[in-house]
């Protein structure tokens, strides 16, 4: 439970930081952890 709340918090920083102008796209890794937490967690959108 305690992971899954850092994994959580994490991603709601990560995922966002497109709107604040921050490309991840030379970062596939982190990108590709984004969507597997996002899968994890069964975030849609």
């Amino acid at each position: 439970m305690v992971a899954t709340c850092f994994i959580s918090l994490g991603l709601a920083y990560t995922r966002m930081v497109g709107d604040g102008g921050f490309d991840l796209t030379r970062y596939p890794a982190v990108r590709a952890w984004i969507g597997r937490v996002e899968a994890a967690l069964n975030i849609t959108d």
